[in-house]
This record gives C-alpha cells, structure tokens and sequence, in this order.
C-alpha cells in the first residue's frame, strides 16, 4: 500500500489526525486532507465525525455581515468608482 493510502486508511478507519499522519508519513496536512477529500467524493462516504465538528459547524456558523458596515462599505465603494470613472475620461 503506498503512502496516500496508507494516509487515507488511517484518518478514516482510525481517526488518527492529519497533523498526526503528516510527522508520520512526511506529507504536509493540506496535501492528506486533499487526498481525503477526493476519496470520499470518488467513493460518495459521508463526512466523518470530526470533518462533520470542524468544517461543516463552522460553515453553517458564518456571521452575518453588520448592516451599517455594509452601507459604509458600500459608500467607500461607490466613491473609489466614482473617482476611477474620472480619472478614465480624463486619460482618454
């Protein structure tokens, strides 16, 4: 069994952690956390439990953007364009 099965196998049958498996095996985290990705999208396998309590909760969590901030924002915005509107009619 190569390396990325051996990686595979061990986060999805043992848990054991990717920071875990990347001092074990050499391979950096994000690289082990692809390799499981794509097999669980290959062979349709729900998240498991810890994927499920890191990434999923904190999807779902996202805040909501502060409405006076987003008009502020907006504003600032909407000047920068303004002026970059100008400067283009009077380079041409």
């Amino acid at each position: 069994m190569d390396i990325k099965q051996q990686c595979i196998t061990e986060y999805l049958t043992r848990g054991t952690g990717y920071r875990q498996l990347a001092a074990k095996y050499g391979v950096s985290r994000t690289t082990i956390n692809k390799w499981v990705m794509i097999h669980q999208g290959i062979h349709n396998l729900p998240p498991t439990q810890k994927q499920q309590k890191y990434y999923i909760s904190s999807m779902n969590s996202s805040k909501q953007p502060d409405p006076e901030r987003q008009q502020d924002f907006d504003e600032a915005l909407k000047q920068k364009i303004a002026l970059l509107e100008k400067q283009l009619q009077w380079e041409n």
